[in-house]
């Protein structure tokens, strides 16, 4: 009860002189936790307090804190530029596939075999790069540019292969795709 009555003391301090009196009347009155009435709340359940009403759609499953981003992982303060880059699909086909129709391929990317990613890093050189893959996740870095970000299908990591072009200053992965029937 002491912390209560020395923040009454501290109000009656920074309010002015013909407040006082009503200050002092309220001090003398006994305060319990059911004394203190709520506000009534809006429609919403919401109390409007100055600050911007966040909008919840109501056929979300998550919020948006539930849900990780690319960035999750990463620091703040790394403020290197994403360098361009593209994700292609790369599809084994033989001449049944093509000329006859005999095969079951279609050219969606759940019939591709690999996934090749194309990574710029102008003004690079090889040595200069860091690259590191998981089944799902790619990460290619250097002092100037890092490139951080989930791939849209899982990958045989360990079975990729990169190539550096000097004439583009690309990185090219290449990632055989896991299907259903290789787990």
């Amino acid at each position: 009860m002491s912390a209560f009555s020395d923040l009454l003391a501290l109000s009656d301090l920074l309010r002015s002189e013909e407040t006082h009196d009503d200050e002092h009347q309220r001090k003398q009155a006994f305060v319990t936790p059911g004394s203190i009435a709520s506000p009534a709340l809006p429609k919403g359940g919401i109390i409007d307090q100055g600050f911007p009403l966040i909008k919840k759609d109501p056929k979300a499953i998550w919020d948006e804190d539930e849900v990780g981003s690319d960035a999750e992982d990463e620091e703040d303060s790394d403020d290197r530029k994403r360098p361009k880059h593209e994700i292609l699909y790369k599809q084994d086909v033989m001449t049944e596939d093509v000329f006859l129709g005999l095969g079951d391929k279609d050219p969606s990317t759940a019939h591709c075999d690999a996934m090749v990613v194309k990574i710029v890093f102008p003004g690079h050189k090889l040595r200069e790069i860091d690259l590191d893959v998981k089944a799902q996740k790619l990460v290619a870095q250097s002092s100037r540019l890092k490139l951080s970000t989930y791939l849209p299908y899982p990958v045989k990591h360990k079975e990729g292969k990169a190539k550096w072009d000097p004439k583009t200053d690309t990185l090219i992965v290449t990632l055989p795709i896991v299907r259903d029937d290789d787990w």
